[in-house]
């Protein structure tokens, strides 16, 4: 993980010769490597989620887990 200095570790890793560079985050880390020109690929996840609540097998069941 980094924190500071990230603009500067990617231009960095990409002159480097070797693989592609793939970094997972939100729309806050896209947009900002995108404003750095930094962004050659997006690749778009949706990742589901569930809630108990709606999916309570029974009706009779507790809404609140244990």
């Amino acid at each position: 993980m980094v924190s500071e200095n990230w603009k500067e570790l990617v231009k960095s890793l990409r002159e480097e010769s070797g693989r592609d560079i793939w970094l997972f985050g939100g729309g806050s880390l896209f947009r900002s490597l995108a404003e750095e020109g930094l962004v050659d690929t997006v690749e778009v996840g949706i990742i589901p989620t569930c809630s108990a609540q709606v999916f309570r097998s029974s009706p009779n069941r507790p809404r609140e887990w244990d």
